[in-house]
């Protein structure tokens, strides 16, 4: 009985003793995950990022810890080149960028040129607020300040862009954004117009003629 008693015990005697636990593994300050990603800005590195800024937005606002100067200039660096993931990041960390940063402006004007429903489909997705992605739409970087012409050309080329938007669910928000810069254009001394439709009829001097077949 003792032997089987024994051999009992000597199971439970390993289940007493901790497992030998590895280095705990220290995580990667939030900071530092955003120069990783403007460094390599590939999927892996966007994953991490993205479930840390989700995570952090309330805890980062009532720190007042804003996105650095830094961070700011990569991503637009990114977003001009047409980088997806960093045109995401853009909307899910807005949050965390200073109301007066313009630094996003160009790159934000520059892909609404080349790509419009990419800019529509990213802030759609990313449920980004309204007042958000049309502030983006409109929004001039400094070097366009006291440049009337400049800012109108600017304005008149990204509405020319989103009017091109046909996919009927970003149809809305093309719309809003339309009018928003049809305002910003009629202050600046242009002339703004309604939502051009996504096949805009031929020049005036030159009519369309329709042919019955």
């Amino acid at each position: 009985m003792r032997y089987i008693a024994g051999l009992m015990l000597f199971p439970m005697l390993f289940l007493a003793v901790p497992a030998l636990a590895g280095p705990a593994t220290k995580p990667v300050p939030l900071t530092e995950q955003w120069r990783q990603f403007v460094a390599t800005p590939d999927k892996p590195h966007f994953d991490r990022l993205y479930a840390g800024v989700r995570a952090c937005h309330k805890a980062c606002l009532r720190q007042n810890t804003p996105l650095s100067d830094d961070t700011i200039a990569g991503l637009a660096r990114l977003i001009a080149q047409r980088n997806r993931l960093a045109l995401r990041l853009s909307f899910a960390a807005n949050p965390l960028i200073k109301p007066d940063t313009t630094a996003l402006a160009q790159s934000y004007g520059a892909i609404i040129r080349v790509d419009p429903t990419a800019f529509l489909r990213v802030a759609y997705d990313e449920k980004a607020p309204q007042a958000v992605i049309v502030g983006d739409a409109a929004a001039l970087p400094d070097s366009f300040a006291d440049d009337n012409s400049s800012q109108v050309h600017e304005l008149s080329a990204r509405r020319a862009a989103l009017a091109r938007v046909g996919d009927s669910d970003l149809i809305p928000l093309r719309d809003v954004c339309l009018a928003r810069l049809d305002a910003d254009i009629n202050r600046f001394g242009g002339q703004g117009g309604q939502p051009k439709p996504v096949h805009p009829p031929a020049p005036k001097d030159k009519p369309r003629k329709e042919t019955i077949t």
